[in-house]
């Protein structure tokens, strides 16, 4: 018995437009159209001609007439009958589901026999034959369709778990919502607090003033007082002095000789003595010693700087390890040797000399809606293959050693930093989406083994071990943080002695063979060695002048200690004590704004640049 799809392809599909009716017109041929397709069909004709004669069915060429010429051209087709049999049966179907065509695919190595066979050893399909020959010695070869339901079922166990995770974050969003509507109405409360003390203290600091005030008003008066009744005193007897010294001196120019050696003119020129000023200048000099002068008390000063203060307590579970410990020392401690921009070398590495250019591999691939961002590149050292961070697709994509096919793997956001964990892992950093996820590289395929969400933004990554990672990123302030695969946080570090960041945007990090944790700082210009296990700075490379870096980005540590830092217009050369050793690559060797940079174990270097670009150099 045919079903709906032959049903539809054999009697409802229009043979002009090669699809299934819509509105089927049928011509007194018996031939049937859609109302669309004729319409356009006869528009294409002379329309005069049309008029006259009519015209010729586009399938069997039998002429039809118009059933009435003389109404307008576009209601001649809507004249024809309409199918409405045909048209009930499209509708029934489209009701139907049509069941997917099962497709086995042949062996290519014995093309009559189909791959019904799965080596869960070698993760491949294979056939009845490859399974008696090729993988005689495997241990786990089942049927595809157990493989196929094992799949399914695997596959339905994490979308389970993804609902439940989903469904608990939400619960979550709704809780935190809802504390932080607390916490903000709990900091209303502690304002009014602080405000309300803040007016106590107003007004006893009023009060004491003005008690100080009349205090100081008391005192003026009795001394003011006192002065005044002294100066009253001097007036009136100097006062009287000068009206004896005028009556005096009226008597000398008047009276006779006799009258002035009389005896009883004595009292007369007693004013000529000499006056006492004795007592003015010991009253003086007894006024002169008095002082006025206001003395604060300490202890009260001292509190009225600081009458109070904000504490935000946590529960002891979720305290992290860096609430204990104190801040991170921007210095080094006594004897640690620090180069802080040293540009020479009683030693100096050997740099590696011309690197040529060995190939290049374009970013965009069919799939890509976007043209390609890469932020970040590692090779995998066993397989060859290298993955790199596509940020505009939200992908990544990998591209074996042989090139057979490359790989493209859609994530849930825009990806950054990539790590190589083991010969077939690697971790990848979605900063926006404050996840970091695992995924499996095979020669084939490309597969998310595990997504966490992270509690910061990070964005560069690199291997500590197969277990644990350093992350960069984040804000308010960034954070170099040392966590494991499951998000948490072991260390972080963060802010120096002063309590300011300790960086600005390290945007790339990467893991020393002297297990040093190297970071390139992009808006300070800077590359930073920091001790995993202090936070102490082992040496900070920021030179000025003609080789300040622009835009330090990318890292790689090599296995025999040098460290190559990508900027702006290259790569620049470090030795393990940060010391300036030279450039690899510059702008002449072909590179234009490269982002980061590889090293595998041949010694071939990998760059990304002009964004979308991966070139490939080779030392001579």
């Amino acid at each position: 018995m045919e079903d709906a799809s032959q049903l539809r392809d054999k009697y409802l599909t229009c043979s002009i437009c090669y699809d299934v009716f819509t509105e089927p017109k049928t011509l007194p041929c018996l031939h049937s159209f859609c109302e669309k397709c004729l319409s356009d069909y006869i528009f294409n004709l002379d329309q005069s001609l049309v008029r006259k004669e009519g015209f010729s069915c586009p399938y069997c060429r039998e002429d039809i007439r118009l059933p009435c010429p003389k109404r307008p051209s576009a209601e001649w087709v809507s004249q024809f009958k309409t199918n409405f049999h045909m048209k009930d049966i499209i509708v029934h179907l489209s009701k139907q589901k049509i069941p997917k065509q099962k497709f086995t695919p042949k062996c290519t190595n014995h093309p009559t026999k189909e791959l019904d066979l799965y080596c869960d050893d070698h993760e491949q399909l294979i056939c009845h034959l490859c399974a008696g020959i090729s993988h005689r010695s495997c241990q786990n070869v089942l049927p595809a369709s157990e493989a196929v339901d094992a799949t399914k079922d695997k596959f339905q166990a994490s979308l389970n778990d993804w609902h439940c995770r989903v469904a608990v974050i939400e619960t979550g969003f709704s809780a935190i919502g809802e504390e932080r509507d607390r916490l903000f109405n709990l900091k209303k409360r502690v304002s009014g607090e602080i405000r309300e003390e803040a007016n106590r203290l107003k007004t006893r600091i009023c009060t004491l003033e003005e008690q100080l005030q009349s205090e100081l008003e008391r005192g003026w008066e009795v001394i003011d007082t006192d002065i005044t009744s002294k100066l009253s005193e001097l007036d009136a007897h100097l006062h009287g002095r000068q009206l004896a010294l005028a009556k005096a001196v009226d008597f000398l120019s008047t009276a006779s000789d006799d009258q002035i050696l009389s005896k009883d003119n004595n009292d007369t020129l007693a004013c000529f003595k000499p006056l006492n000023s004795k007592d003015v200048s010991t009253y003086l000099r007894s006024i002169q010693g008095i002082n006025m002068k206001f003395t604060t008390f300490p202890e009260s000063t001292e509190q009225l700087k600081g009458f109070g203060r904000i504490k935000f307590s946590r529960p002891k579970s979720e305290q992290k390890e860096t609430d204990k410990r104190p801040p991170i020392p921007f210095k080094p401690k006594p004897g640690t040797i620090v180069r802080p921009i040293s540009l020479k070398t009683t030693k100096p590495m050997r740099v590696r000399k011309d690197p040529f250019l060995l190939q290049s591999i374009e970013g965009q691939m069919r799939e890509d809606e976007q043209t390609p961002k890469f932020k970040d590149v590692v090779v995998l050292q066993l397989s060859g293959t290298i993955i790199v961070s596509d940020w505009n697709n939200s992908c990544l994509k990998a591209y074996p050693k042989r090139r057979d096919k490359d790989l493209r793997l859609l994530l849930g956001g825009k990806p950054w930093g990539l790590a190589a964990l083991t010969d077939t892992q690697a971790a990848v950093s979605i900063p926006l989406a404050h996840q970091i996820c695992v995924v499996k590289v095979t020669t084939n395929s490309l597969m998310l083994m595990s997504s966490v969400v992270a509690t910061r933004r990070y964005m560069g990554l690199a291997k500590v071990n197969e277990a644990t990672l350093v992350a960069t990123g984040g804000t308010d302030p960034p954070v170099v943080d040392i966590i494991n695969l499951g998000g948490e946080v072991l260390r972080s570090f963060s802010l120096d002695s002063s309590g300011s960041p300790l960086l600005t945007s390290p945007e790339y990090v990467s893991f020393s063979v002297s297990n040093d944790i190297i970071v390139s700082d992009k808006m300070n210009r800077s590359v930073i060695s920091l001790n995993p296990k202090t936070g102490e700075i082992n040496f900070c490379f920021q030179p000025d002048g003609h080789l300040s870096l622009q835009e330090p980005r990318g890292l790689f540590c090599h296995t025999g200690g040098m460290i190559y830092v990508v900027e702006k217009r290259g790569v620049v050369v470090l030795s393990p004590d940060g010391v300036f050793q030279g450039t690899l690559l510059k702008q002449k060797s072909g590179l234009q704004d490269p982002v980061s940079i590889f090293f595998d174990d041949s010694g071939t270097i990998y760059v990304i640049h002009k964004e979308s670009e991966l070139a490939i150099f080779k030392s001579k």
